[in-house]
């Protein structure tokens, strides 16, 4: 089986994921392993592993200190959210990696109930 990297594996979600992924060629990396923010890191960590997927669960998420941004959360919540997910999507395009990405749907203005679209235009009514 091809391996597959698990971005944000010591997080909740993607402990969870390594939960339910129990496949030997799964590859976790927690935060202490992988700075998403650092693109050589990123771009050694695709070159190390090689792998066929990525999955990113990697995020900052404390939403009540994003808001409040007294020491430069939300700052940080844009580069780990925004910039670090656009630059590993970049990478794994340069490698020919399939990249899972998944996010929050703080990221959109609320409305019906049910999933979102792929496509769904983002609305996010705070930081």
């Amino acid at each position: 089986m091809e391996p597959i990297l698990l971005i944000g594996a010591g997080g909740q979600l993607g402990s969870d994921l390594r939960m339910a992924l129990p496949v030997a060629s799964l590859i976790p990396l927690k935060r202490a392993d992988l700075d998403v923010t650092d693109p050589a890191a990123v771009d050694r960590a695709l070159a190390t592993h090689a792998p066929a997927w990525v999955i990113n669960t990697a995020a900052f998420h404390r939403v009540d200190d994003i808001e409040k941004d007294e020491h430069g959360e939300a700052q940080r919540a844009f580069a780990v959210n925004a910039v670090a997910a656009w630059r590993l999507a970049t990478a794994c395009e340069r490698r020919g990696a399939r990249l899972l990405h998944l996010s929050t749907d703080y990221v959109f203005g609320g409305g019906p109930p049910g999933p979102y679209a792929e496509d769904a235009p983002p609305a996010p009514l705070s930081v």
